[in-house]
C-alpha cells in the first residue's frame, strides 16, 4: 500500500493487517529455521516449498495446501495462510493515537532543519553571487543533504572531487574533439559508463557525470563554451558544498559526533527484554514484539556505525572498533531466536543469567553516555 493513503488512513487498513500477518509468520518460521535441533530434511522441505511460493506468489496463483507435519512445515503453513487468506478486522486508533503516530521524530525535525538552513544559503547565494549557473549552488546542497546512511562530510568532498576531476575531462573533451560527431561519440561513452559509476562510488558518479552535462550543455548552448561552462561548474560546486560542510555539518555536534554507544545501549537493553520473554516462557505475541523491537534497535545501531564509518577522524577511526560489537550482538540476537524455537528450552537459569549479564551492559553503557564518555571496545583497552 502506498504511503500517502497509509499516512491518511484511520487505522490499520486490510492491506496493513494483512502485510503485519505475513510478517509475523514469516517471523515464526525464521525463527524454528534458526533453531539449533531444526531438521535438516524438513528445512529443505520448506527451502522447495517457499521457492514455490515465491513462484505462486508472483503468478498470483495460490498453492495446493501442504501437507503439514512436523514444526517447521507448520510455520510453511502458517506464512502461506497468511499469505492468501484475509485476516481479521481492526477497529480505527483513536484520534489521540493517530496523532501521536503522526508526529514527527527528533532525527527527522533536524534532518528538515539542516536542509533548510542550506537550502535558504544557496538560494541566497543564487541571487547575490556573480556567478554563471547559479543555480547549481541549491543542486548541490540538495544532493548532498539527501538523507541517506553515508556522511555529509564525505559526499560533499566527494562530490567537489569529483567535479574538479570531471570538469578536467570536460575540457579535455572539448578540445580533442571539435566536431559534432566526436561530442556526440563522447556523450555516448559517458552515458554508458554511467551507471558503472553510480554503482562504485559517488566520487565516480560526479567524475562522469559532470563532463557529460557540460558536453550536453555545450551541445544545446552553442554561444557557451565547454570552459566556461566547467568553470561555473567548479564555481558553485563548490561553493554548494562549502554551505553544506559548514552549515549543514560543522556547527551540528549531533552530525559531527554520531552517538553510536547510545544505539548500541538502546540494542543491547532491547535483547535484555526478548531474552527475558522467551526465559519466562511469554505468550508467542509478546516474544514475536521484542524479537522485532530488538532486531529493530540493532538496525538502528548499524546504521549509526556505517554513518560513523564515512566521517573524518577521529569519529570514523573509533568506529572501527564497534564492528565486532555489534557484529557479536546480531549473533546474539540470532541465538535468542534459535533459543526460542526450540522443542526442549533450555533451562531457564541460564537464560536468566545471561539476561542478567545484558542488563549489566546496559547500565554499563548507560553510564558511558550519561557521562559523555565511550565505551572502551575492542583494540582500545
Amino acid at each position: 500500500m502506498g504511503i500517502a493513503s497509509r499516512g491518511t488512513s484511520h487505522g490499520p487498513t486490510p492491506e496493513y493487517v494483512r502485510a503485519s500477518t505475513v510478517v509475523r509468520a514469516a517471523d515464526q518460521l525464521l525463527a524454528r529455521l534458526l533453531a539449533a535441533d531444526a531438521e535438516p530434511e524438513l528445512c529443505a522441505r520448506a527451502a522447495d516449498r517457499l521457492e514455490e511460493g515465491a513462484a505462486a506468489v508472483i503468478r498470483r496463483r495460490p498453492l495446493t495446501p501442504i501437507d503439514a507435519t512436523g514444526d517447521t512445515l507448520i510455520r510453511v503453513r502458517m506464512l502461506e495462510d497468511a499469505l492468501w487468506r484475509a485476516g481479521p478486522a481492526h477497529d480505527e486508533l483513536p484520534v489521540a493515537e493517530r496523532a501521536r503516530l503522526a508526529l514527527p521524530g527528533v532525527a527527522l525535525v533536524s534532518s528538515a532543519a539542516r536542509l533548510a538552513l542550506c537550502t535558504g544559503l544557496a538560494y541566497a547565494a543564487f541571487y547575490l553571487l556573480p556567478v554563471a549557473h547559479s543555480y547549481w549552488i541549491a543542486l548541490t546542497a540538495a544532493l548532498v543533504m539527501k538523507p541517506d546512511l553515508g556522511s555529509i562530510f564525505s559526499r560533499a568532498v566527494l562530490r567537489s572531487l569529483g567535479t574538479v576531476a570531471g570538469a578536467a575531462i570536460a575540457v579535455v573533451v572539448g578540445a580533442l574533439l571539435t566536431t559534432s560527431e566526436g561530442e556526440a561519440l563522447a556523450i555516448a561513452v559517458l552515458a554508458a559508463c554511467l551507471p558503472w559509476a553510480m554503482a562504485r562510488s559517488y566520487l565516480w558518479q560526479a567524475v562522469f557525470l559532470t563532463p557529460l552535462i557540460m558536453l550536453l550543455i555545450d551541445a544545446f548552448v552553442p554561444h557557451e563554451s565547454v570552459l566556461d561552462i566547467s568553470e561555473a561548474r567548479l564555481i558553485t560546486t563548490v561553493i554548494g558544498g562549502l554551505i553544506v560542510v559548514v552549515f549543514g555539518y560543522l556547527i551540528w555536534p549531533s552530525q559531527r559526533h554520531p552517538r553510536v554507544d547510545a544505539a548500541f545501549a538502546a540494542a543491547i537493553e532491547a535483547l535484555a527484554a526478548y531474552l527475558r520473554g522467551v526465559a519466562d516462557g511469554a505468550a508467542a505475541e509478546r516474544v514475536t514484539a521484542e524479537r522485532r523491537r530488538a532486531y529493530r534497535r540493532l538496525f538502528d545501531t548499524r546504521v549509526h556505525l556505517q554513518r560513523t564509518l564515512s566521517e573524518p577522524p577521529p569519529a570514523g577511526a573509533e568506529a572501527w572498533s564497534w564492528i565486532p560489537l555489534v557484529t557479536a550482538a546480531e549473533r546474539i540476537a540470532d541465538r535468542i531466536t534459535g533459543i526460542s524455537a526450540l522443542r526442549r528450552p533450555v533451562p531457564r537459569a541460564d537464560l536468566v543469567a545471561a539476561a542478567d549479564a545484558l542488563d549489566d551492559l546496559v547500565g554499563e553503557t548507560e553510564t558511558a553516555v550519561r557521562s559523555g564518555g565511550e565505551l572502551v571496545g575492542p583494540g582500545r583497552a
